[in-house]
């Protein structure tokens, strides 16, 4: 089952020291998928679905999508798999997906992170996707913006990720008092990868791109 505790965050955003509202969304395992925990602004529209092999949790605002996928799989996935996993679903809705960047996060060295160009219906966007897994437990954590917006959910990208726990995990605690990086991910990250990997679903008739 979930539970929800509101609160409100000091969180620097563009107007410093500003501070906004935000909730805990915890999620206690039901069918063996990895329980979790993770914060997201309150005012968002949010949203949770059973599945077969876990749970879908998404929260929502003006075009930015949140999702926290928790899943139990049928044996332990490799980091490869789990990023192929991910780009599976995207390009199973999007018409175009591009693979822009990997690495692990900055103070969170047991996450690693996908930076994706995603195009679809005339719309470009950034999707962000984090994976934590252990065993045949995972979580991916994902934030899909509107390439113009992406700046200003930063806040939203780094609260989320360095919030995100999973049962079973002693790590997820923020650094004090972190200020959001523009970049989250290590200091070692490509800032474009040399085989860049793209994803082109068919479109449909009448589709644009």
């Amino acid at each position: 089952m979930y539970k929800i505790i509101a609160r409100f965050s000091l969180i620097l955003l563009l107007v410093p020291f500003l501070p906004i509202s935000a909730f805990t969304f915890y999620w206690d395992s039901l069918g063996g998928e990895p329980g979790f925990s993770v914060d997201v602004p309150g005012s968002w529209d949010y949203h949770y679905k059973k599945a077969e092999n876990g749970v879908l949790f998404t929260a929502s605002q003006d075009g930015s999508l949140l999702e926290v996928r928790s899943m139990l799989l049928d044996r332990e996935y490799s980091q490869l798999e789990l990023v192929n996993l991910r780009a599976a679903r995207l390009t199973a809705k999007y018409n175009s997906v591009r693979l822009l960047r990997e690495d692990t996060v900055k103070d969170r060295q047991e996450m690693h992170m996908t930076i994706w160009d995603v195009h679809h219906k005339g719309r470009s966007y950034r999707e962000y996707a984090a994976f934590l897994s252990n065993g045949s437990k995972a979580i991916i954590l994902s934030l899909l913006v509107p390439v113009e917006d992406v700046k200003k959910r930063q806040v939203v990208l780094a609260n989320a990720v360095y919030s995100l726990k999973m049962e079973g995990f002693s790590k997820g605690e923020p650094p004090e008092e972190v200020e959001p990086k523009q970049d989250i991910l290590s200091e070692s990250a490509k800032t474009e990868l040399m085989n860049v990997i793209i994803f082109n679903r068919p479109k449909k008739k009448g589709e644009k791109e």
